[in-house]
């Protein structure tokens, strides 16, 4: 438009170079940004006005009275793109809706898209978070949705292990808005910074005085008859969720059909009997545990009191499972048996490194010079004992990744902590190579969460471009999230599939290591062991660029494969054949049309969900989106605040599976 004005015969062939670049120079500037060249980015009472519909009168009050300042000066120093975020936050503590604030500028990795989602999400919290804690599917009384008009709550079960990823989420959130507010231009931004401090830590608070609760509860549950008190139980035991004596139904059945592991009443500390739900598992440990560590370290600096309760807390729970031998003492087997019983945990080898990672970490934090060298020593007996099997039992997880995959989820929780808290190189380096070979099947699920993680540990750009756009495709996954949806419809129409329990592996072979085999024919082999799980064997026949022959043992059987060349390497293929007749795709399935709606996307199988392609329509049912907010804050402070170093994993295995 701006060169249409120039006459048809122009020609910029006959100016002095000098004077061409001026012109140009001159253009730049009259086409950029006014914020580009160092202009303010507006008045912000009249930009408040418009995000909110607020009068000016309104909008220079409140951002007055938020501020602590005069509003005039509230952006001084911003780019338009913050600017406009801090103005974002500003009206969604006025009450303007999430998605009427209409953002045009990414801060870093945030789209607007991804602000208003997370303030969305936010907002909407409440309906999901009871007594502390989370719970992630929940139920309207009308598909209108209407907030406050809660039916029922789902995924109670699981309340213990979300309740830790959401603490995570708001922890880094917390971490991420202090940043903020200690960089801050000028008072008046602080005080805004200094407010989104304050809901998060709100919810911080709340989530661990649930998980407190959840973990202490059990000091007070006391056993029956003539198992008194002999059987009784101690603190550190995790009830999955907790309520008040008294709960409406909809929340929690207390009556005499109730679950047969929701115990109760137990007395409680504040007066008040509690019912909880009593069955265990390192699932919920894991995440209670990674929700409690992220907050001691991101948000109790600021906080002693709950800095001590955190580190109390930790080291309570991780010194009971190791003094009743990785497993849970129940007072009573159920509500109708009164005889105790006893709950082995220790179904993963990597759960009990972590959690005696997570104690000695706490005491070293906050515990005193007994506590410190308690757990300094159970630490390393922990270490010694399980950590040998760290390695095998991942491997033995890509051996199963359909019936394992919320198990890698509980691992990135694991990883992420020990690359943190370890204190030995020797032993972090050790952790990142086993997450090496983990990271070798899960790195191209197209899962958020795990890039993101990948990206802490990583450094990689890559990693981040890949939490970025999945993050986005996340989005329209949402939108569409209590819709019905049909894939199994769509195999072997559309979409090739595969049994459920089918699994493709792949090992990659370097060229290089090929030897002369005879008649002008090369031999590459490989034989790789771990102890107890796997014992494979590899061999490859190439002559000249065409694979002659492939053979392939996995624990003493041979089974069928067949080999590629890919560049550098040659890929040797096998499948083991499934028995399970339900359907699975045989590729990735993509994130914004095709996945079925799932509490925490990101535990799910990529290739399945959980247990079915399917979902019937549920207009009545709303998810929390914890899955967005712990990607995303995770990013946010991981990006604006500290940033990764670049130190890529160490070489995998080489075994892949799908």
């Amino acid at each position: 438009m701006f060169f249409s004005s120039f006459p048809p015969h122009w020609n910029s062939s006959r100016l002095p170079l000098p004077l061409l670049l001026a012109l140009c120079t001159a253009l730049t500037v009259m086409l950029a940004p006014s914020w580009a060249a160092g202009e303010t980015v507006g008045d912000p009472v009249a930009w408040f006005s418009e995000l909110t519909g607020a009068s000016s009168a309104e909008a220079s009050a409140f951002l007055a009275d938020l501020s602590e300042a005069g509003p005039e000066d509230l952006l001084e120093g911003l780019t338009v793109a913050e600017a406009e975020e801090l103005l974002e936050l500003a009206a969604d503590l006025f009450g303007a809706e999430a998605g009427a604030l209409g953002g045009t500028h990414s801060v870093g990795m945030a789209s607007p898209e991804f602000r208003e989602m997370a303030r969305g999400l936010e907002d909407r919290m409440p309906d999901h978070l009871w007594f502390g804690q989370i719970f992630l599917d929940i139920g309207y009384t009308t598909p209108d949705q209407i907030p406050g008009e809660v039916a029922w709550l789902g995924g109670g079960g699981d309340s213990a292990i979300w309740s830790g990823h959401y603490l995570t989420a708001e922890a880094f959130r917390y971490a991420w808005a202090r940043a903020h507010r200690n960089t801050a231009k000028n008072h008046g931004q602080a005080k805004v910074w200094e407010k989104e401090m304050a809901r998060a830590k709100s919810r911080v608070d709340a989530l661990v005085q649930g998980a407190h609760r959840n973990l202490n509860l059990s000091k007070n549950w006391k056993a029956q008859g003539l198992y008194t008190p002999a059987f009784d139980a101690e603190a550190g035991i995790l009830f999955r969720n907790s309520f008040p004596e008294g709960a409406p139904a909809w929340q929690q059945n207390q009556g005499p059909g109730r679950h047969e592991y929701t115990f109760g009443p137990i007395a409680w500390d504040v007066g008040r009997n509690w019912y909880g739900q009593g069955t265990f598992t390192r699932d919920q440990y894991t995440g209670c545990m990674l929700g409690l560590l992220t907050a001691l370290d991101f948000v109790a600096g600021d906080d002693p009191a709950m800095r001590e309760l955190i580190s109390q807390d930790l080291m309570a729970s991780a010194g009971y499972l190791i003094r009743h031998g990785w497993g849970v003492v129940r007072p009573e087997t159920n509500i109708r048996d009164a005889t105790p019983a006893y709950q082995p945990l220790i179904n993963g080898f990597r759960w009990g490194v972590f959690m005696s990672a997570a104690a000695r970490h706490a005491a070293q934090v906050m515990g005193n010079l007994a506590e410190q060298a308690e757990w300094e020593a159970l630490w390393t007996q922990s270490l010694a004992e399980q950590g040998p099997f760290v390695y095998g039992e991942d491997i033995n997880d890509i051996l199963n990744p359909s019936q394992s995959y919320y198990r890698f989820n509980l691992a990135h929780g694991h990883y992420f902590s020990f690359d943190r808290i370890v204190p030995d190189p020797a032993v972090r380096t050790y952790f990142r190579e086993s997450f090496a070979n983990m990271d070798a099947t899960t790195h191209d699920d197209g899962n958020a969460y795990f890039e993101a993680v990948t990206y802490v540990l990583t450094g990689e750009p890559h990693r981040l471009d890949l939490a970025v756009q999945h993050l986005e495709e996340w989005l329209p996954y949402y939108e569409r999230w209590g819709d019905g949806i049909c894939m199994s419809c769509r195999c072997g129409i559309e979409l090739e599939c595969a049994r459920r329990d089918e699994v493709t592996f792949t090992y990659a072979l370097a060229l290089a290591d090929a030897v002369p085999g005879g008649e002008g024919a090369e031999v590459i082999e490989r034989r790789v062991t771990v102890d107890g799980v796997l014992d494979l064997g590899l061999s490859v026949v190439l002559n000249g660029t065409s694979v002659v022959d492939v053979a392939v043992t996995v624990n003493g059987t041979t089974v069928p494969a067949a080999a590629y060349l890919n560049n550098d390497a040659v890929v040797v293929e096998w499948t083991q054949p499934g028995s399970n007749p339900e359907p699975r795709a045989a590729r990735v399935l993509r994130i914004a049309d095709e996945r079925t709606s799932q509490d925490f996307l990101w535990q799910r199988s990529p290739y399945n969900g959980s247990g079915s392609m399917d979902r019937e329509a549920n207009p009545l049912e709303r998810n929390a989106g914890v899955d967005f907010l712990l990607p995303y804050y995770m990013l946010r402070y991981y990006t604006e605040v500290e940033t990764p170093d670049l130190e890529p994993l160490p070489a995998a295995l080489g075994l892949t599976s799908r």
